[in-house]
């Protein structure tokens, strides 16, 4: 059992290495596995390398990908993320070291996801993404892009 699961969808396999090299830069002492499922058959050379790194085949919508990776994931926390994404330095770290210091299984932290290379709080509600506009969310009603929570509790409340 790792302490982080880290579920990705996956479209885009020449970030992957990036990824995971910014997993080891953000993660400390605490262990991690890489849990990948987009619609490629074989990791990089590179990644293949690690015993930490899991691909999974499937052909659905990134939601469906994410759920998958969830389904097979052991850790004790769980995040996710785009595969074109990467952590700071040091910031899982800190934000594992939140969480245990919490001890709430329904803790969840929420992190700031930069996009377009802007931070900007519309990123964070429902209304600016079209995908999920609707005339039943007020306008201050945000997601969570990226956060990090227990995998016992996202399992069992369903995910997010």
């Amino acid at each position: 059992m790792y302490d982080l699961s880290i579920c990705v969808p996956t479209i885009r396999e020449q970030h992957w290495t990036r990824l995971y090299d910014s997993i080891v830069n953000s993660i400390g002492d605490y262990t991690f596995e890489l849990v990948l499922c987009g619609p490629y058959d074989e990791l990089s050379d590179y990644l293949k390398e690690k015993d930490n790194v899991t691909l999974i085949k499937d052909y659905g919508s990134p939601t469906r990908a994410q759920q998958i990776a969830v389904s097979r994931s052991t850790g004790k926390y769980i995040t996710w993320g785009a595969d074109d994404g990467w952590y700071l330095p040091q910031m899982l770290e800190k934000a594992l070291s939140i969480l245990e210091n919490m001890n709430d299984k329904k803790a969840i932290l929420v992190s700031h996801y930069m996009e377009g290379g802007e931070l900007a709080l519309r990123n964070y509600t429902m209304n600016y993404h079209e995908p999920l506009r609707s005339a039943f969310y007020p306008n201050d009603f945000l997601i969570i892009n990226v956060g990090i929570a227990r995998l016992e509790y996202y399992k069992e409340t369903g995910g997010l």
